[in-house]
C-alpha cells in the first residue's frame, strides 16, 4: 500500500485547531486517500513524534503523496511544505474556505474546503479523488526513462525535471478543468448560446489528445463534466 502523509497545524488537544485538522483527516482525507489505496500518517500519530525531526523528514522525503493544509499558516506546516516542494514530488495544497492563500504558492492549484457545509465538503472529496487519480495516471503512464534520460550521465537531475513538468502538467490540466466548469456555469446562467458552442469545441478538442498525460484529461472529461452536464442539462 502507497503513503499519504499529512502536513498541518495540530494544535493542542481541545482546541479548535486540532479539532479542524481531525475532521478534515476524518471526513475528507481518509475515506478518500484509503478509496484510492493509500495508507494515512500524520506526525502526531506516529509514534515519538512531537515535533520537526528525522522521522518527519524521512516521511516527507518518502511517502508517495503529501497532502498539506495551508490553514493557519502554521510555521512548521510550512517548513514541510517547503521541504516537500524542494524534492519536487506529489504535493496536493488544501486550505479552509475564507482563509487567503500565500503569495509565494498562490499561483498552485489549492483545494478549498468548509467542514460546516456537508455539500462542499463531498466537492471537496470529488476534487481530492480527481487530483489523486491525476497524479497517479501521469505518474504510470508519464514517468517512464527516455533514451535520453537512460543514456546520460545526469539521471537523477533529468527525472527531477520531469516530476517538475509532470506537476506542471497536473496543475495545468486541473486548472483547465476548473476553468471549464466556471465556463459552463457562465453559459448556464446567461444562456449564452456561443459561449456553450466555445466550450465545446474546446472541450472536444481536449479529449481528442493522444498522448500518455493526455489521459488525465480524459478521465476528467469522461467523470466529472459528464455527472456536472446533468445538473445543467447541458452539452
Amino acid at each position: 500500500m502507497k503513503n499519504c502523509f499529512i502536513v498541518c497545524p495540530i494544535g493542542a488537544e481541545g482546541t479548535s485547531q486540532r479539532k479542524r485538522s481531525d475532521q478534515l483527516l476524518k471526513y475528507v482525507i481518509t475515506p478518500v486517500c484509503e478509496q484510492k489505496g493509500y495508507e494515512i500518517k500524520r506526525s502526531d500519530l506516529i509514534p515519538g513524534v512531537d515535533k520537526i525531526n528525522q522521522t518527519i523528514i524521512d516521511c516527507l522525503v518518502n511517502s508517495d503523496l503529501v497532502i498539506a493544509d495551508l490553514s493557519d499558516h502554521n510555521p512548521n506546516a510550512f517548513f514541510e511544505l517547503g521541504y516537500r516542494t524542494a524534492l519536487s514530488k506529489p504535493l496536493i495544497h488544501v486550505i479552509e474556505e475564507g482563509q487567503p492563500i500565500p503569495f509565494d504558492v498562490g499561483n498552485i492549484r489549492t483545494i478549498f474546503y468548509d467542514l460546516t457545509d456537508l455539500d462542499k465538503t463531498e466537492k471537496t472529496k470529488e476534487r481530492l479523488a480527481e487530483t489523486i487519480d491525476a497524479i497517479s495516471i501521469i505518474e504510470n503512464d508519464g514517468m517512464v526513462e527516455s533514451e535520453d534520460v537512460k543514456n546520460s550521465g545526469s539521471s537523477t537531475e533529468n527525472l527531477t525535471q520531469q516530476q517538475q513538468y509532470l506537476n506542471w502538467i497536473i496543475n495545468g490540466i486541473l486548472s483547465i478543468k476548473d476553468d471549464l466548469s466556471e465556463l459552463k456555469k457562465i453559459a448556464v446562467n446567461s444562456n449564452n448560446t456561443m459561449l456553450e458552442q466555445i466550450v465545446s469545441i474546446f472541450t472536444n478538442q481536449m479529449r481528442n489528445m493522444s498522448n500518455p498525460q493526455d489521459k488525465a484529461v480524459e478521465i476528467f472529461f469522461e467523470g466529472g463534466f459528464q455527472k456536472s452536464s446533468k445538473s445543467y442539462g447541458h452539452f
